[in-house]
């Protein structure tokens, strides 16, 4: 009986450090639980982050892109108006003044739309990129300080009721304005594109770390049991 009793207290007496160990594997896997969700919470939280800013991005720039668009349009406009309003004779007075009215529409079109993108600060493009689009939209202004004032010529009819025939000059010189709002339409998509290229490859590597720290931590899991 008094080895059954020396027995039976070994036993009263190890098992508490039994508990103990388990005690200790429940708070730390309970604390590594804890991080792993901290850190799926960065991750999800960094992902939709990204995500978003991708999505303003690209919404306000569609709204550029369609700004630098109507650039050539309004370009256009100018010069075939201005033809077509010389072409009248002084007497169609009232056609005369339909025609003027529509340029100057098209002038005050093409200075709001110039004026949109040149104030746009580009701040989520590549360094390259922004000046490259700031000195194309430069180079838009001077022309256009020149390619107005021609406009605004036909736009003051001389004292005998005739139009200033600026034909040569729109002819001459159109083509390089619209080469120009091309360029630009045609870099500022490009810009997006590299942008939104590096946006899809953040999101890719911070889908790639979750799925390695599920991995992980699965893992961790299984060899502990």
């Amino acid at each position: 009986m008094d080895c059954d009793q020396l027995i039976g207290r070994q036993e009263l007496i190890s098992s508490p450090p039994k508990q103990r160990k388990h005690g200790s594997l429940r708070l730390t896997l309970g604390r590594k639980l804890a991080l792993v969700t901290l850190a799926f919470l960065i991750l999800w939280s960094a992902h939709a982050g990204v995500g978003h800013l991708g999505r303003t991005q690209a919404a306000s720039f569609s709204g550029l892109v369609n700004e630098a668009g109507k650039l050539r349009i309004h370009s256009q406009r100018i010069a075939l108006l201005s033809i077509v309003c010389g072409s009248y004779a002084p007497r169609e007075g009232a056609e005369i003044a339909l025609c003027l009215d529509a340029i100057k529409l098209s002038i005050d079109s093409y200075e709001s739309s110039l004026q949109i993108v040149a104030n746009d600060p580009f701040t989520l493009l590549f360094k390259n990129d922004r000046q490259q689009i700031n000195s194309y939209v430069a180079q838009l202004q001077v022309d256009w300080v020149e390619y107005r004032a021609a406009a605004e010529l036909v736009l003051k009819p001389k004292a005998e009721g005739a139009l200033s025939d600026q034909s040569e000059y729109f002819e001459a010189n159109n083509e390089r304005l619209l080469a120009r709002a091309e360029a630009l339409t045609e870099l500022l998509v490009a810009s997006q594109r590299r942008v939104q290229v590096a946006q899809d490859k953040v999101l890719n590597a911070l889908q790639l770390l979750g799925l390695i720290l599920l991995s992980v931590f699965s893992d961790n899991i299984t060899v502990r049991f």
